[in-house]
């Protein structure tokens, strides 16, 4: 259940250094020191410090340094490996980011995975609506804090039950140029604010792997509140769906669908507000270049595996955000369509390092380097 979502953990620099020698000195591909990084190990805990590069619309290009752990919370050998991974990154748009990304078992029945960080982060911001023009655009820069937690029992093989906990709190915000549309606009969140928020988390995972999955079906629902009670400035709440299917064509195509929708009632921030634009649905957009109460999207990725560790991908999706979700469904969604190429860096986890470019409306288009798949 769940994936790994670490900064961008694509781990290029150490790829780049070494992937000569790879190609030339090794016979056995499956033995060399990609695998040594991501293959399994028989001690209790493995510290690897590593550096990685990438790159993202939002942030350009990035570098930075990661310290990898894999553990074992338990004596008992037949518990699965838990991991963290603690990243420091700065970016070509002077952001800084400092994060821990987990995914760990607390037994054979409970699990803890999410993220928690700081990041001092220049963005941007258009206004809210599906319609926004790019002469709206504002530059931001502020310092965040932020926390996305879910804590689950396993109910049986498949479902998983528990409560999500988000926490985001915004701070210090310098309006950098632009129409100064946030300030001017007092738009809800414009001086800062803090989301606190608990709530409902059921999970349904059949799939065969959790970052590169070849068939099953994902199911996430959480509900996270935000008030008073549980410390956050404003008063809303967030539904959030996101449902995945894989189709295992043959041995060298698979077929990959996926519905994600954001719901959001009462008064939620500017920041807190659902988002069109991500790494991982509706690429090619910069993230929260549309925002409103609503979104819904779709896409479907097509797989191909080439040839050694080498494959493509195509995708296409379609999406929108409205102030209604009667509004959201009865206008054109906008589109986004793109391909890439896959790297595996271990075969016997099937884990793929992915480089995508993707299009969208109009000049809306970007690169994106990342580990695993976007869904």
């Amino acid at each position: 259940m769940g994936r790994h979502k670490g900064t961008t953990s694509v781990l290029l620099l150490y790829i780049l250094l070494f992937s000569s020698h790879l190609l030339i000195a090794q016979p056995d591909l499956d033995t060399t020191l990609i695998d040594q990084l991501f293959g399994e190990h028989n001690k209790k805990t493995k510290l690897l410090p590593l550096p990685y590069a990438g790159f993202l619309p939002e942030t350009g290009f990035l570098a930075g340094g990661a310290l990898l752990m894999t553990t074992r919370l338990s004596k008992d050998t037949s518990l699965p490996f838990s991991y963290t991974e603690t990243d420091f990154t700065y970016t070509q748009n002077h952001q800084t980011i400092i994060e821990n990304d987990m995914f760990l078992y607390l037994g054979h029945h409970y699990i803890l995975k999410g993220l928690v960080g700081y990041e001092s982060y220049p963005d941007k911001y258009w206004g809210i609506g599906n319609n926004t023009s790019n002469d709206s655009l504002d530059g931001y820069n502020s310092k965040r804090i932020f926390a996305d937690l879910t804590f689950v029992r396993k109910i049986n093989k498949k479902f998983y039950a528990g409560f999500k906990y988000r926490l985001y709190s915004m701070y210090n915000i310098e309006y950098l140029n632009g129409t100064d549309n946030i300030y001017h606009t007092k738009v809800s969140g414009y001086d800062g604010s803090v989301s606190n928020g608990i709530g409902l988390a059921m999970i349904w995972d059949s799939r065969d792997n959790i970052l590169t999955s070849s068939t099953g079906t994902y199911i996430g629902f959480f509900n996270p509140k935000f008030g008073k009670y549980t410390l956050s400035d404003h008063t809303f709440s967030r539904y959030e769906l996101d449902a995945r299917h894989f189709i295992k064509i043959d041995k060298k195509n698979i077929l990959a669908l996926q519905v994600v929708g954001n719901f959001v009632t009462g008064d939620a921030p500017f920041n807190m507000q659902a988002f069109l634009g991500s790494d991982d649905d509706m690429r090619g957009y910069y993230k929260g270049r549309f925002r409103d109460k609503d979104y819904l999207s779709v896409q479907a990725e097509y797989r191909r595996h080439l040839f050694w560790r080498i494959g493509l991908t195509a995708f296409v999706s379609a999406g929108d955000v409205n102030n209604t979700i009667g509004h959201l469904l009865s206008t054109l969604p906008k589109y986004s369509y793109g391909g890439g190429i896959r790297l595996k860096i271990n075969r016997k986890e099937n884990i793929n390092i992915r480089l995508d470019y993707a299009w969208g409306i109009g000049s809306n288009q970007g690169l994106y380097i990342y580990l695993a798949e976007a869904f």
